[in-house]
């Protein structure tokens, strides 16, 4: 699909509008119900919170949706809820735990099997606690083949990708690395395919990760009192609009923002404002994780740097 032809409604070096609900850009209505029809979407932690809400709105644009859970149970009730909501949807459900490649295998060939060959991937699934590392206990502490040269990748984050928070360092350094990983993935395949990565923050709806019993340990609230009072104040806040985290994903499978390619992005930045800067954003390498330092000068390149700036040879 061709990005749209955007011109900037405001000066380039205003700032992007903050948005914590819908706003026009991500808007649903801009999409036929026949949309996503014929395109097969497998979002992993999709049972409850984000995931399932964001199957269901692929499946309200006739989407093949792949509704995947920890438990069979969790999978089988998004999907019913789907079938009764959208028959217009193919949807099928299967039970997954994304540690274990064996079931990432058996995810894939499911999904082969029942719909055919995804189209759009969601990296939905995660976990996280809020602990310090001090006091955090071994067992707290701890990847499906296929081949296309066409579709859309996405990974959800936190903006713990691109900023320090201290409190939960198992879950920032993750999501760091996911960042990297679609960074790089997108260098690898973009010449030789159309595949489009991203990993977005999708804004702070209430979710089970949420809830400040689910998100922390008893032993550590104990260890750590000071830690539990904030926790039990600062994880209830997070109760953002569920459209904004859904739609903002829909918006980016949808192929309206090929070029921001490859880079971070936030549920609640403005993405039709942001796409009109997108020269900018290339230009000046922004919203990708990276340390800004000083600008060096070497008194003669390097051999190496023929290759660092021709990254595909």
């Amino acid at each position: 699909m061709s990005p749209p032809i955007l011109t900037p409604s405001m000066d380039e070096t205003e700032q992007i509008p903050f948005h914590e609900a819908l706003y026009p850009a991500i808007d649903p209505a801009q999409y036929p119900k026949d949309f996503f029809q014929g395109k097969v979407i497998l979002i992993t932690g999709s049972g409850r919170g984000t995931g399932r809400a964001l199957g269901l709105a692929f499946c309200s644009l006739s989407a093949s949706v792949v509704f995947t859970d920890l438990t069979q149970e969790d999978a089988n009730s998004a999907a019913e809820e789907a079938r009764s909501l959208y028959p217009q949807a193919r949807v099928t459900s299967i039970a997954a735990d994304v540690r274990d490649y064996n079931l990432l295998q058996k995810l894939h060939q499911h999904t082969l099997d029942t719909l055919g060959e995804v189209d759009v991937l969601i990296n939905n699934a995660g976990w996280g606690d809020f602990l310090t590392f001090d006091i955090s206990k071994s067992e707290d502490t701890t990847s499906s083949d296929g081949q296309t040269e066409t579709g859309v990748i996405i990974c959800t984050t936190t903006t713990g990708a691109v900023d320090n928070y201290p409190f939960c360092i198992p879950y920032m350094i993750a999501k760091t690395g996911q960042a990297k990983l679609m960074h790089c993935l997108q260098l690898e395949v973009e010449n030789d395919t159309e595949i489009q990565c991203f990993h977005i923050h999708p804004g702070c709806p209430k979710t089970k990760m949420g809830d400040p019993d689910y998100a922390m340990r008893p032993y550590v609230g104990e260890l750590r009192p000071n830690l539990k009072k904030w926790v039990y104040g600062y994880l209830p806040s997070l109760n953002e609009d569920m459209d904004l985290a859904v739609w903002s994903m829909v918006f980016l499978a949808s192929g309206k923002a090929a070029p921001l390619k490859g880079r971070y992005l936030n549920a609640n930045h403005d993405i039709g404002e942001v796409l009109k800067r997108a020269k900018l954003v290339k230009d000046n390498n922004l919203y990708i994780l990276k340390a800004d330092t000083f600008q060096v000068v070497k008194e003669k390149p390097q051999q190496a740097d023929f290759y660092r700036t021709n990254k595909h040879l």
